[in-house]
């Protein structure tokens, strides 16, 4: 047995770092929520199944950044620009707010609205032809 547990541990020993490091070359998607880190769960799980679903799973095929505004979304501008600086592939803003300010933040990334209605948040101008030139 102490053999079966030395032998665990020096697989985990080298396991970690070769883990962490390939998760880290994982293509990273950031979020911006106006959550807290207590109700990121509950509201982070519907996002994650539907990667899911599409074959995006957290820590495997794709690696999750949430950026928390806990409740201030004074925040966002703030919370964008750090995610920007990490290069993510996309920056999936929740909410108008987030989603302006994740716009703001760049240029070049993909920002993705998770709203009701693009257009009453002025997100967009049209469904038919958003300008989304508008938005810069």
């Amino acid at each position: 047995m102490n053999r079966v547990c030395a032998a665990l541990a020096v697989w985990f020993c080298a396991a970690v770092p070769a883990l962490a490091q390939d998760r880290a070359q994982l293509p990273l998607v950031g979020v911006l929520r106006i959550d807290t880190p207590a109700t990121l769960g509950l509201t982070s799980e519907p996002l994650r199944e539907a990667l899911a679903a599409l074959g995006y799973v957290d820590g495997s095929t794709i690696r999750l950044d949430f950026r928390l505004a806990e409740g201030d979304a004074g925040r966002f501008p703030e919370l964008a620009a750090a995610l920007v600086r990490e290069k993510p592939g996309v920056i999936v803003g929740s909410g108008p707010t987030a989603a302006c300010a994740a716009q703001g933040a760049t240029h070049t990334i993909l920002c993705v609205a998770t709203t009701n209605d693009l257009i009453a948040d002025d997100l967009i101008s049209s469904l038919v032809s958003p300008d989304v030139t508008r938005l810069w």
